[in-house]
């Protein structure tokens, strides 16, 4: 009896288990690539915190350490090219700063995000129409 009861809920979870979904298959290649989330974005106050203790230790192996105590040996090379990329833009950090964007994590030029204004979007929407 025990044995029929495993099988039966053993059919069931295999039941359960999510059908891939139907598609196009790949003509060569494994398909579709995972996103991994490895990137994390820091905000602008840990950026300038983390460049200015680098100004004072002058060590980068103990400012990754500091930081990034948990930090992977193999993520080692990329936190420091990441850091002493922000060292190069320190004004850049230290003006948004300023302005207060201390909580932004994305530091963008004037007008790069800026919405068109009626008239504009206007006069794209009719030069699209006409296609």
């Amino acid at each position: 009896m025990w044995r029929a009861r495993a099988k039966r809920k053993a059919s069931r979870s295999f039941e359960m288990a999510r059908a891939r979904p139907k598609g196009r298959s790949s003509r060569g290649g494994v398909g579709r690539h995972v996103q991994q989330y490895k990137v994390n974005s820091e905000p602008v106050i840990k950026k300038l915190a983390v460049i200015n203790y680098l100004a004072v230790v002058r060590k980068m192996r103990a400012t990754i350490e500091h930081f990034y105590p948990n930090l992977a040996a193999t993520a080692y090379n990329s936190k420091r090219t990441t850091i002493l990329r922000w060292a190069r833009n320190r004004n850049k950090l230290e003006a948004a700063a300023a302005a207060g964007k201390g909580e932004h994590k994305k530091v963008r030029n004037r007008g790069v995000a800026t919405i068109l204004s009626a008239e504009n979007e206007a006069d794209r929407l009719a030069g699209v129409s006409w296609l």
